[in-house]
């Protein structure tokens, strides 16, 4: 499957969730913000080309962040945003925290593949996700 398929592909899914999160309320809205600042977490560094463009992966995720915040704000106020951009970033940290943990154990020789692709993946992620939830927090 093309970039380009997958990345519309993605698109239609993520924005159907957030419309879908937004009858659903608050709580859902809430969850589709931290799922997606996850995701750009773990994804943002990987870099695709799309229609001729380079971009990263996390641009999807950050464009369904934006559109929940902006439910929020013309259902709850201001407030009420700024309220889920700090969820939002308190979110990110705890999962930065939490996935450096798990990194450090010593894994089992059992895992051996498992253990060295979350070193790879997880191990550069505190500075790809301080940049991202900085530049989100300056966005918002």
């Amino acid at each position: 499957m093309s970039n380009e398929l997958i990345f519309l592909l993605a698109t239609l899914v993520e924005v159907i969730v957030v419309f879908i999160a937004a009858r659903l309320g608050r709580e859902w809205l809430l969850g589709t913000i931290a799922i997606n600042l996850i995701l750009i977490g773990i994804f943002g560094a990987k870099l695709i080309s799309v229609f001729g463009l380079v971009t990263n992966v996390g641009n999807v995720f950050y464009a369904c962040v934006f559109l929940a915040t902006h439910f929020f704000i013309e259902r709850h106020g201001k407030n009420a945003a700024w309220q889920t951009i700090w969820f939002g970033v308190g979110s990110v940290v705890f999962f930065t925290v939490m996935s450096q943990f798990a990194v450090n154990y010593n894994g089992s020789l059992l895992s051996d593949a498992t253990n060295s692709a979350s070193a790879t993946l997880f191990s550069f992620s505190p500075r790809v996700i301080s940049a991202s939830i900085l530049a989100y927090v300056f966005a918002q």
